[in-house]
């Protein structure tokens, strides 16, 4: 795959090649490598994207289109400078924004599709709204920082809800044992989605600027309603009252990666 791209012939590039290129970047800035692979797996990856920012994985969970963007803000923040700077930054601006007018006045991300309903969801939330706050901060657009931080604040609201009596999460939104694995993807285990949601919280953390004050979010104000074509989602929002509407099936594409 590493020899097609770098030849252009982009093979199928989805969520987990964002996670190595993310990590591609962290080791060259150490040292360890060049900028070969970020770049090309970069221009790979650009097609997923949606004019309003969006990630589109295989059958668009809802899930999966936060997951990526949270690894990319976070080599943004982290100074990736590289030849798609500027248009990642653009989409990942856009997909912030996105991502305020669909989140729930509860602080959820929307549910829909594979790995919905974990609360890793909303803890990769967290670390895009915390590196938004922080970059409309340093432009000097107060109330945009201070709507993101709240935002964060929200998603961390949600997850902790979900705190079990011995210090971890419910993995899921639901207070069943987790050994009957109620509600559990395949892939889902205790273990793996509680260390999951710690590291996103962690992330989140490194980069929180408590400088920053909570203001009014779209999730609080509502008044509202946005379509997402691509996702096959129709979210209203009035008063903390929150709808997300499929109104057409989604097309079973391609087998999740």
């Amino acid at each position: 795959m590493y020899n097609d791209v770098i030849h252009g012939k982009h093979g199928t590039v989805h969520n987990w090649n964002v996670v190595a290129l993310s990590g591609e970047f962290l080791r060259h800035q150490d040292g360890f490598t060049d900028m070969t692979f970020v770049e090309n797996y970069l221009q790979a990856q650009l097609p997923n994207f949606t004019a309003t920012g969006q990630y589109r994985d295989p059958n668009v969970p809802m899930a999966y289109d936060h997951f990526p963007r949270h690894f990319l803000a976070a080599i943004l923040e982290r100074g990736y400078q590289g030849e798609h700077a500027q248009v990642l930054s653009e989409l990942l601006d856009r997909a912030a924004w996105t991502s305020l007018l669909i989140q729930s006045p509860c602080g959820e991300l929307p549910t829909a599709g594979r790995s919905a309903q974990h609360q890793w969801n909303e803890a990769e939330q967290c670390v895009t709204y915390e590196i938004w706050a922080n970059r409309k901060q340093r432009e000097g657009d107060n109330v945009a920082a201070h709507a993101f931080k709240r935002a964060a604040h929200l998603s961390l609201q949600s997850i902790k809800r979900w705190v079990r009596p011995s210090g971890e999460l419910w993995i899921v939104k639901n207070r069943f044992d987790p050994a009957v694995r109620h509600g559990f993807q395949s892939y889902s285990s205790h273990s793996q989605y509680n260390l999951l949601a710690a590291s996103m919280m962690a992330t989140a953390w490194n980069f929180a600027d408590d400088s920053i004050v909570e203001g009014a979010c779209p999730a609080d104000v509502g008044g509202f309603a946005i379509e997402l074509p691509e996702f096959h989602k129709v979210f209203a929002n009035a008063g903390g009252t929150y709808l997300e509407i499929v109104p057409r099936p989604i097309p079973n594409t391609t087998a999740p990666v």
